[in-house]
């Protein structure tokens, strides 16, 4: 529906129990947001205009959650899953935007751990905050399954820092990708190159130092 068709969004929305710990968010076209518990796995969304939350994936599908992103073209919603115990492995899932069912899971090579995920130019864009490595899903156009997740940028300047390294990321709606560091607050961009691969990773001088940076998104304009 348009936007002028759809219910008034509320200020606040209330998250279930008193270990949630949202982690993520992210909005469908239709105005649903979808939120992610870091803690319990759970992914509830909000139905425009609500401000009282619905399960949408259940607390005993994914460990626990990280970056979610509504995926409208393959219609599913992109989900991290992650143990923070490290007792099972790190996923890319993708679930049902309508249902919330399960369509597909892509174990994340060499031990890396999803922590958030961007669309561009058709493909989908996960970053590996242990290896401080951008990886990449290509599936055929309009479906989650049968895709290939691979390394695509494994540029050392986003390997920086501590144990957690680069998380949040974005992508601009041309040709460039965004990414933060979260033990050292930086800031990066990465290009994708004409024939699809990424160009190195080019630091951002930032005015304000960051502390922690995690989900970042585009918001139109430069």
């Amino acid at each position: 529906a348009p936007a002028s068709a759809r219910p008034p969004a509320p200020s606040e929305v209330s998250l279930p129990g008193d270990a949630f710990y949202p982690e993520s968010i992210t909005a469908a076209p239709g105005g649903s947001l979808f939120v992610s518990s870091l803690v319990t796995g759970e992914i509830v969304r909000f139905s425009p205009g609500s401000s009282e939350p619905a399960t949408f994936v259940a607390d005993d599908v994914n460990v626990g959650t990280a970056g979610v992103m509504a995926d409208p073209d393959r219609q599913v919603l992109w989900a991290c899953a992650v143990d923070l115990s490290f007792q099972t492995e790190s996923q890319l899932r993708a679930f049902d935007l309508r249902t919330g069912a399960l369509v597909a899971s892509y174990p994340m090579p060499d031990g890396g751990v999803c922590a958030d995920i961007a669309l561009a130019q058709g493909d989908v864009y996960v970053t590996d905050t242990l290896g401080g490595r951008i990886l990449r899903l290509t599936t055929d156009r309009g479906t989650a399954v049968g895709g290939v997740l691979a390394v695509w940028s494994a540029d050392p300047v986003l390997a920086g820092g501590a144990f957690l390294k680069i998380n949040g990321i974005t992508f601009d709606g041309e040709r460039t990708l965004y990414t933060t560091n979260y033990s050292t607050g930086e800031l990066f961009a990465v290009r994708i190159a004409p024939d699809g691969s990424a160009e190195p990773a080019e630091p951002i001088v930032l005015d304000t130092p960051m502390t922690n940076p995690d989900g970042i998104r585009w918001h139109g304009g430069y």
